[in-house]
C-alpha cells in the first residue's frame, strides 16, 4: 500500500485536535460595553458565569455571546474540520460559528452562543461544531406537553403582523403570538404572548408545533389555529471573501443590534461592506460608540472586501476598487451585508411557493400555500431594500472563501462539484456537506 501524500493545509491556521481548548487572541480582543445603547440589559444587575474556565460578568438581559463580545473574548470555539478559529457572527438563530456547550444550570451539548439566555451561574466551553457527551448521563426534566385552541396564531413579531391582531383582539377573538427573542414589545391586549418559542412547524389545517424554551424546563405546544400570521423577518446574507471565517468578520446588523440591545461594540476601527441600503446610518452609530470607521465598500459604487489578515483575529482588510485598484486598511471588525433573505421556511414546508424578485435579488414568497396563511412583512419581501445582486469577491485562489463555517466549506469546494459534473443544489450538497451540520 502506498504512503499517503500530505500536502500544504489550505487554510492559514493549522489545524488542532480537538481536546485543545480554543485559545484567545489577546491582539484581537477588542470588544467592550459602552454607554451608547443597551435597551435590553440592566446594567444595575451583574450576572456571574463561566466559560472555558474563566469567570466572567455580564448583565441580566445579555445572551452569552453579547456577555462574550462585552468581555473582549475573540475565539469562541474552533472549526471541527480545519481547527481553524471561530467567532461570533450574528445575534440570532442564523449564527454559523460560535457554537458552545452548556454544563450548568442544565445541559446542552451543543448550541449556539447567541441563543443562550445569561443566567447567574452559567457554566459553558466552547465547542468546534460537534457535541461531547458526558460519561455520565446528565441528569433531564422531562418536556411538558401543552395545547392550545386559538382564533389567531401569530409567528414572529416581524413588520405588519399588529393590524391584523388587533382587529382580532377587539373580536374578542384568542391571538396567540409566538416570539423566538426573549422578550417584545407590547402586543396589545387580548393577546397571549410566548416568548423563548419558536414554531417547529405548521402542518395541515393551522396545526402548528410550538418549542417554548424555560428556566427550568420546556414546553412543547400543540396548536390549533384557525388563521395563522406568519411575521418571521428575514435573515441577513454574508458575502464571501478570502478568510472570511476570521473571527471579526460580521454581520452588520448583528453589529447593530449588540450596539443597540446590549450596549456592546464589537470592534473599534470598523470597515462597513454592503450591497444594500440596510447598512445606512450603521457608520454614525459606531462613531456615536467611540468606533472608528475605517472604510465603507459597498458594491454598488464598484467596492469590495478582498480578504483579511490578522493573528487569530481581524487585524487588516484588503479592498478592491472599481478599476480594479486596492487598498490595505487597519481594522479589527468588518461589518458585512450581502443582502436579506426572508425567513420563509415554513411556509415553504406547508406548501407556499417562491419567486425571485430581481430587485431585491431574493427569492420571496408568491402567494400560494393555504388559505389559513398569510405572509407578511419582510418575510413576503415587503420594506426589504433593493440589493446588488452580489455573492462573492472573485479572486484566482477561492479556497478560503468560506460559504459553510459549519463545515469549513468553500466557494471552491462548489465550483469543484460543478467541474464535476453536479448540477443539482441537492447533489452539490451531497458532494460538499454543505448544509448539512447543525443548521440543517
Amino acid at each position: 500500500m502506498p504512503a499517503l501524500v500530505q500536502r500544504r493545509a489550505r487554510h492559514g491556521d493549522a489545524s488542532v485536535r480537538r481536546d485543545v481548548p480554543s485559545g484567545r487572541g489577546a491582539a484581537g480582543m477588542t470588544g467592550r460595553r459602552v454607554e451608547v445603547g443597551g435597551a435590553w440589559i440592566d446594567r444595575s444587575r451583574p450576572i456571574g458565569f463561566t466559560f472555558d474556565g474563566r469567570e466572567l460578568t455580564g448583565f441580566e438581559g445579555d445572551t452569552l455571546a453579547s456577555a462574550l463580545l462585552a468581555n473582549g473574548i475573540d475565539v469562541v470555539c474552533r472549526s471541527p474540520i480545519l481547527g481553524r478559529p471561530r467567532g461570533i457572527v450574528s445575534a440570532g438563530v442564523e449564527e454559523s460559528s460560535a457554537f458552545v456547550e452548556v454544563s450548568e444550570p442544565r445541559f446542552e451539548p451543543i448550541v449556539a452562543a447567541t441563543m443562550v439566555n445569561l443566567v447567574d451561574g452559567l457554566v459553558a466551553t466552547g465547542r468546534p461544531g460537534v457535541g461531547v457527551l458526558p460519561f455520565d448521563p446528565p441528569p433531564t426534566t422531562p418536556t411538558l406537553h401543552r395545547h392550545a385552541h386559538v382564533e389567531v396564531l401569530v409567528v414572529g413579531s416581524g413588520e405588519g403582523w399588529r393590524p391584523a391582531v388587533e382587529e382580532a383582539a377587539q373580536r374578542g377573538d384568542r391571538v396567540l403570538l409566538v416570539e423566538r427573542e426573549p422578550r417584545l414589545a407590547a402586543a396589545g391586549d387580548g393577546v397571549t404572548v410566548l416568548t423563548n418559542a419558536t414554531a417547529l412547524g405548521l402542518y395541515d389545517d393551522g396545526y402548528a408545533v410550538v418549542h417554548e424554551r424555560g428556566p427550568g424546563r420546556d414546553t412543547l405546544w400543540h396548536v390549533r389555529a384557525g388563521r395563522v400570521i406568519l411575521a418571521t423577518g428575514a435573515h441577513e446574507r454574508p458575502i464571501a471573501f478570502a478568510d472570511d471565517d476570521r473571527p471579526g468578520v460580521m454581520l452588520a446588523g448583528a453589529v447593530r443590534t449588540y450596539l443597540e440591545r446590549f450596549g456592546v461594540l464589537p470592534g473599534e476601527r470598523v470597515v462597513v461592506f454592503t450591497t444594500n441600503a440596510s447598512t445606512d446610518g450603521l457608520s454614525d452609530l459606531l462613531r456615536q460608540a467611540g468606533a472608528e470607521v475605517a472604510a465603507e465598500a459597498d458594491v454598488r459604487e464598484g467596492w469590495a472586501v478582498a480578504g483579511t489578515d490578522g493573528g487569530p483575529h481581524v487585524e487588516a482588510v484588503h479592498l478592491v476598487g472599481p478599476e480594479g485598484e486596492r487598498r490595505t486598511v487597519e481594522a479589527d471588525l468588518v461589518a458585512v451585508s450581502g443582502g436579506w433573505n426572508p425567513a420563509a421556511q415554513l411556509s415553504r414546508a406547508i406548501g407556499g411557493g417562491l419567486r425571485y424578485d430581481e430587485a431585491l435579488a431574493i427569492y420571496v414568497p408568491d402567494g400560494t400555500g393555504p388559505d389559513w396563511l398569510e405572509v407578511v412583512g419582510t418575510v413576503a419581501g415587503v420594506g426589504l431594500p433593493p440589493s446588488a445582486p452580489y455573492w462573492y469577491t472573485p479572486a484566482d485562489d477561492l479556497s478560503t472563501h468560506f460559504v459553510d463555517l459549519q463545515r469549513d466549506q468553500t466557494v471552491q469546494d462548489v465550483l469543484d462539484a460543478v467541474q464535476g459534473g453536479l448540477r443539482s443544489v441537492e447533489h452539490v450538497k451531497r458532494a460538499t456537506y454543505i448544509g448539512t451540520a447543525i443548521d440543517q
